[in-house]
C-alpha cells in the first residue's frame, strides 16, 4: 500500500531530525500545523515532533550561541532563517533593545520580513516601554506607531470579540470548524496587527470572512443565506476580505 501525503511528510520530518537538520524539520512542522485542516492523529504526531525538534534546536543554540545584541542583530538580518528569528526575538526580551533601535527600525520596515514576526518584535518593544515612533511596513501599507502609547488592550479585545462571536455562531454545532476558525483568527490578528480594517469593515464582516474562509479550506459548502440569518454583514466587504485573506494567510 502506497504511503499517503501525511505518511510521507512524517517520514521526511523524521529523516531531517535524524540528520540533525532541526530547523528544516521545525519549519515543515509549523507549515503543516498552520494548514486549515489537520487530521487529529497527524496533528498529535506533529506536535510531538515539534517539541522534539524545537528542544534539540534550542539545545544547539544554547551550546553554540552566546546570546547578545550583536548575535540577535546578525540573525535579524538573515531573512531566510525564519525559525531562528523567532528565537532571537524571544531572546531580546532579556536584552536591552534600546541599544539596537536602528536595526529594529530596519527590521520593521523591511517588506521581506514576515508580518507576524514584526508583530512579535513590536510586542517586545511594548514590554520594554520604548517611547519612540516606529515605521511598520505590512503589505502595501505603512504604520507609524509608538509602542509606549499603543493601546494593546483594545487590539486584544478585537481578538476576543471575534472569537466570542465565532463561538456563539458555530461551536455547539461544529467544534472542529470552530477550532479551525480560531487558528485562522489568530493568524489574521498577527498578520493584520495593528490595522484591522475597521474604517471599511465591521467586526461582523471580519467574523463572517473567517467563517467562510475556514469552511472553504475544509471543502465545505458555503451557504450565504444561512449565515446571513445568524449574523449581519456586508457581502461586498466580506468578498474583499476573502481576497486579502488568500494573500496573507
Amino acid at each position: 500500500m502506497n504511503d499517503n501525503y501525511y505518511d510521507i511528510t512524517l517520514k521526511k520530518i523524521h529523516q531531517l531530525i535524524d540528520e540533525e537538520k532541526y530547523e528544516e524539520a521545525y519549519i515543515i512542522i509549523n507549515q503543516e500545523l498552520s494548514a486549515p485542516y489537520v487530521p487529529m492523529d497527524f496533528e498529535e504526531k506533529l506536535q510531538k515532533l515539534a517539541i522534539e525538534s524545537s528542544s534539540k534546536m534550542q539545545n544547539d543554540f544554547v551550546k553554540n550561541i552566546n546570546w547578545n545584541l550583536d548575535k540577535v542583530t546578525e540573525i535579524m538580518k538573515n531573512n531566510l532563517n525564519l525559525e531562528t528569528q523567532l528565537i532571537a526575538i524571544d531572546a531580546l526580551r532579556n536584552l536591552n533593545v534600546r541599544k539596537i533601535i536602528p536595526h529594529i527600525k530596519q527590521y520593521l520596515a523591511n517588506p521581506e520580513i514576515k508580518n507576524e514576526f514584526k508583530t512579535f518584535m513590536f510586542f517586545v518593544l511594548m514590554e520594554q516601554k520604548i517611547d519612540e515612533e516606529f515605521e511598520v511596513v505590512k503589505f502595501d501599507s505603512k504604520y507609524y506607531i509608538n509602542p509606549c502609547k499603543f493601546d494593546l488592550f483594545a487590539s486584544q479585545n478585537v481578538l476576543k470579540e471575534i472569537e466570542l462571536k465565532l463561538e456563539n455562531l458555530i461551536y455547539d454545532k461544529d467544534p472542529s470548524l470552530y477550532t479551525i476558525c480560531k487558528n485562522v483568527t489568530s493568524s489574521y490578528y498577527y498578520n493584520a496587527f495593528p490595522d484591522f480594517d475597521f474604517e471599511t469593515n465591521t467586526i461582523n464582516d471580519i467574523v463572517t470572512c473567517i467563517l467562510v474562509y475556514s469552511q472553504k479550506a475544509l471543502g465545505l459548502e458555503v451557504n450565504w443565506d444561512q449565515i446571513s440569518e445568524k449574523i449581519e454583514f456586508n457581502k461586498r466587504n466580506v468578498d474583499k476580505l476573502l481576497n486579502r485573506f488568500e494573500k496573507i494567510l
